[in-house]
């Protein structure tokens, strides 16, 4: 499991990690590992992290363009679970253009404003009843990952990709410029 963008407190790292957390004290997670990653602040009181970071939980820090790319590729899903409301999020659009399946939390903005529960993501209640609900079943239904993955992909590649993207914002230049 990837966990991208830091152990900010609005980006629910701590959430997700306390539901891990308790999973792991279940015996469920014993063979599961998450990669947290993302610049570490030193601003941050990282002190309240602390009991959730198991043997099976890493702290990657920053990392190369490259290496994200490998971490996309090989997890089992990248958990984006988070609790401040966000206007769009860079990271689980980079995910689902490499079929990278997303985890996240209703109602926050960012990949749920775009991506459709059960159809191209999965989507948890802000509650550790329902991220722990959520992690099983990602880690779980594999058929299910690849399912939304795919159909995920398949919007990432008609909406996110660089030249859609560049092609949206230059015909909204065009009508700007038109008005005056």
């Amino acid at each position: 499991i990837i966990l991208a963008g830091g152990l900010f407190p609005e980006k629910g790292a701590l959430v997700f990690l306390k539901a891990f957390d308790e999973l792991n004290v279940d015996g469920l997670v014993d063979d599961v590992e998450v990669f947290i990653i993302g610049k570490v602040h030193p601003y941050v009181d990282y002190s309240a992290y602390k009991p959730f970071m198991k043997k099976n939980v890493h702290i990657t820090g920053k990392v190369s363009l490259n290496e994200m790319k490998n971490f996309y590729k090989k997890a089992d899903f990248l958990a984006y679970p988070n609790i401040l409301l966000e206007p769009f999020g860079r990271v689980w659009a980079e995910a689902v253009l490499y079929k990278c399946p997303v985890l996240t939390i209703k109602d926050r903005g960012g990949a749920n404003d775009y991506l459709v529960d059960g159809h191209s993501a999965y989507f948890c209640d802000a509650n550790l009843f329902s991220l722990k609900k959520g992690i099983m079943k990602m880690l779980n239904d594999s058929k299910f990952r690849k399912k939304i993955a795919n159909e995920a992909y398949k919007y990432g590649v008609k909406n996110l990709i660089g030249s859609v993207v560049g092609k949206k914002l230059n015909n909204i230049f065009k009508d700007v410029i038109k008005l005056y």
